[in-house]
């Protein structure tokens, strides 16, 4: 779902767009059967709405990051889970990898259909 993400991270706060995505960076040329159900090959139209960023602790908002910003901070907090794994602080470790998946994360409404 490589399209959906780029056509993403160009949006703003409240912004709405129709994005297509060819089949190249959708589901690719097998499909997807898992839910959503995708045909192979199959473009995907885009109806979102950009809602907002979620805040994180980093100092500001998802929304004022650069994508490299958040990639720096996702890694980082990786690394900070490891040590903390490897220091059998597991509770400690599950924090920071939560803290992982959070930070890509936006507040969006979408619509799809596959043509």
């Amino acid at each position: 779902m490589n399209g959906l993400a780029i056509g993403i991270s160009n949006m703003k706060s409240g912004e709405r767009a129709l994005l297509h995505v060819g089949w190249e960076l959708g589901y690719g040329k097998e499909g997807s059967f898992s839910f959503p159900n995708g045909p192979p090959m199959a473009d995907i139209i885009y109806e979102i709405e950009l809602i907002g960023f979620d805040e994180t602790k980093e100092g500001k908002a998802r929304g004022d990051m650069t994508v490299e910003e958040r990639i720096g901070a996702a890694d980082r907090r990786k690394m900070d889970g490891n040590s903390l794994f490897k220091e059998e602080k597991l509770e400690e470790a599950m924090q920071q990898y939560e803290m992982v998946m959070k930070l890509p994360l936006l507040s969006l409404l979408v619509y799809y259909s596959f043509v």
